[in-house]
C-alpha cells in the first residue's frame, strides 16, 4: 500500500493506494460529482482507495481536481513502478445506454495521451461545437499594471477583421510558471473589457489568458465585478485561466474538451492548440 499526503495552498490532501485490492473506496473531497467518479475508478479496477481532501471548493473545484489527480498519479507510480508481475498492457470496452467506451492502456513507461471526444451531443448549456474554435485570436502585451485594460485595447483597435471567435492573451507570465512570482504577481483584467468585446468582437465565446485568474490578488474586487460581467447568464464570454503560453507565437485552431460540474461556474479542462511552425 502507498500513503501520500500532500499539502498546499489551495488543497490537504491525504490518499491511501492498494492497486491490488478489493475495490474498496472511502473517498471525500467535497465534490459530489468527483467522489462519485474516484468510487468508480477503485469499484472497477479492483484498487483499495481512500481519499480525503480540503480544499477550497468555494473558490472552484478545479483545485481540489487537479491536486488528486498529482497525488493519485504519484501513488500508482510507487505501486506500479518498476513493472513486475503485472500485464504490461491491456485494452476494456464499456457498453452502457448512453455511451460506448473504449481504452487501451500501456504502463510501460511512454507517456501519453490520445483522447478522442465525439462532436455530437452536449455538455451541460453548450452544445459541443461551441469548444471547437477555427478563428482564433492571439495576442501578445507587456502589462503595465496588475489590472489589465488598455494594453489589450491598443491590440485589439488596429485589428480589423472582427470575426475571431475565441481571444487569447500572453502577458507573457507563463514564463515564470515554476516560480512563486507567478501566483504572487498574478495580473488580472478590467471587467470594462468584456463590454469592449461584446460591442466589438461579437462573435468571440472564451477569452483565455496565461495568468492564474481573471482576478489580481491586488485588486480582488475587480476581480469579482470582472468574473460577474464575463459570466453574465445572457451572454456569457467564458473565461479560460492558466494557460501555459511559453514558446507560442500563433493558433490557428483551438479545441477545448471542459468537465462540466453542475451547479459550478469553473471546470476543469484539456485545451488542444494547433500552431504553426
Amino acid at each position: 500500500m502507498t500513503e501520500i499526503k500532500r499539502e498546499t495552498k489551495e488543497t490537504k490532501i491525504a490518499l491511501k493506494l492498494n492497486v491490488k485490492g478489493k475495490g474498496i473506496a472511502n473517498i471525500s473531497t467535497g465534490v459530489g460529482f468527483f467522489n462519485h467518479m474516484l468510487e468508480t475508478l477503485a469499484k472497477h479496477s479492483g484498487m483499495n482507495l481512500e481519499v480525503f481532501c480540503d480544499g477550497d471548493v468555494y473558490v472552484d473545484y478545479h483545485h481540489t481536481v487537479e491536486d488528486i489527480g498529482i497525488v493519485l498519479g504519484q501513488a500508482l507510480f510507487k505501486e506500479v513502478y518498476p513493472v513486475e508481475n503485472i500485464e504490461r498492457f491491456a485494452n476494456a470496452v464499456a457498453v452502457l445506454d448512453e455511451a460506448a467506451v473504449e481504452v487501451d492502456l500501456d504502463i510501460g513507461g511512454r507517456a501519453y495521451l490520445v483522447y478522442e471526444m465525439p462532436k455530437e451531443g452536449a455538455i451541460k448549456d453548450f452544445d459541443l461545437d461551441f469548444w471547437f474554435f477555427e478563428k482564433p485570436l492571439f495576442i501578445e502585451i507587456e502589462p503595465r499594471d496588475f489590472l489589465i485594460y488598455d494594453e489589450v485595447i491598443e491590440k485589439l483597435e488596429k485589428i480589423k477583421n472582427r470575426d475571431y471567435d475565441i481571444l487569447i492573451v500572453k502577458t507573457g507570465i507563463c514564463d515564470i510558471r515554476e516560480s512563486e512570482d507567478f501566483w504572487k504577481k498574478n495580473y488580472g483584467f478590467s471587467a470594462d473589457l468584456y463590454d469592449y468585446l461584446i460591442k466589438n468582437f461579437p462573435n468571440i465565446r472564451v477569452f483565455g489568458f496565461d495568468s492564474i485568474s481573471i482576478s489580481s490578488w491586488q485588486n480582488r474586487p475587480a476581480g469579482r465585478e470582472a468574473h460577474k460581467r464575463f459570466l453574465n447568464p445572457e451572454r456569457p464570454i467564458l473565461i479560460l485561466e492558466d494557460m501555459d503560453l511559453r514558446n507560442i507565437k500563433n493558433i490557428q485552431s483551438v479545441e477545448i474538451h471542459p468537465i462540466r460540474i453542475e451547479n459550478a461556474d469553473g471546470s476543469f479542462c484539456t485545451v488542444i492548440g494547433k500552431v504553426k511552425n
